[in-house]
């Protein structure tokens, strides 16, 4: 079995290889390049901790705790020992502790705020001002939580804490560091918008060299106490900076509801995405509202088909 794709052929592992290379492409590219986030990896305080046990009486005072600026790892600041095991890196582990604090976001009580966590490794618990948020015990997963209903509303500061244990730190065949060792955002939307993760899923079904047929399924959820009519404006932006194609759809999405739109886009000769040449566009999707743009969300692709031929040698 051979993979034909845009005129390169591979074999059934490379294949299978660059199809989950693609889907993480696009799923990835769906909610990290958001113009709606903001950079959350200053100013949080650290220490590591003996005790394993959850903290009580959150949040903890941390006026003498290190300044850490994320993404941070506090097992590749310790010291190397030959009495630890060569899966780490011959580094230890352990519990270590981060706070965060930050003011509300402007104008919060209208919209709704989030933050993610691209990745904790490992056992990580979160809190916002001393209510617990949830938990990830996987390390290369990432994470978000909705902030919206336990931010300050008197003016002072909110206080984020994230405990992280990973003291059975021999749990992989290679190093993985401890703490918050990925980027951390705060994301900011209205009450109708485009859900963090997966809003958009982009597909390219027909491909050649004079058109390709792009359809976009786009998630939109309303969080107002009233229907909305909206109009989804969607473009395709190549990598020069040049819209190519557009479309408006109407569309009414009721209170507390959640809808998937459809739409199909035709892009002529278009510059397709190989492993030689990894051409890629942009589609911006705004959700407008009575001719005001609410929520922007941006996700990247490539255009690109493949086709599966059997051949005698096949294995």
């Amino acid at each position: 079995m051979f993979l034909v794709m845009n005129n390169y052929k591979m074999g059934r592992k490379a294949m299978r290889r660059l199809g989950l290379l693609l889907t993480l492409l696009v799923w990835c590219n769906s909610f990290y390049a958001q113009e709606r986030t903001q950079d959350f990896n200053f100013n949080w305080k650290f220490t590591l901790v003996e005790d394993t046990k959850t903290p009580t009486n959150l949040p903890l005072d941390d006026t003498k705790w290190r300044d850490v600026r994320l993404p941070h790892d506090w097992s590749v600041e310790a010291s190397f020992s030959e009495d630890l095991d060569g899966a780490t890196g011959y580094l230890p582990g352990g519990v270590g502790i981060y706070q965060k604090h930050f003011d509300t976001p402007a104008n919060a009580t209208s919209k709704n705020v989030f933050v993610l966590f691209d990745g904790v490794y490992n056992n990580a618990t979160f809190w916002l001002n001393g209510k617990l948020l949830g938990e990830n015990p996987y390390g290369y997963s990432p994470t978000y939580f909705d902030l919206t209903e336990v931010l300050k509303t008197d003016g002072t500061k909110n206080i984020l804490t994230v405990h992280v244990d990973h003291s059975r730190y021999v749990d992989s065949r290679w190093y993985t560091g401890s703490g918050i060792y990925r980027h951390v955002k705060l994301i900011t939307v209205d009450k109708l918008h485009i859900p963090i993760w997966g809003g958009t899923f982009v597909t390219t079904p027909e491909v050649s060299a004079e058109v390709a047929t792009v359809q976009i399924q786009t998630k939109i959820k309303n969080g107002y106490r009233k229907n909305q009519n909206i109009t989804l404006i969607t473009k395709i932006i190549d990598n020069e900076g040049k819209t190519v194609t557009l479309q408006e759809k109407e569309t009414k999405i009721g209170s507390g509801k959640e809808i998937e739109v459809l739409q199909s886009l035709q892009v002529a000769n278009p510059k397709l995405w190989d492993t030689e040449h990894p051409n890629l566009y942009k589609v911006i999707t705004n959700v407008s509202v009575k001719g005001k743009v609410i929520d922007t969300y941006t996700t990247l692709f490539g255009i690109r088909s493949y086709y599966s031929i059997k051949t005698k040698d096949s294995s």
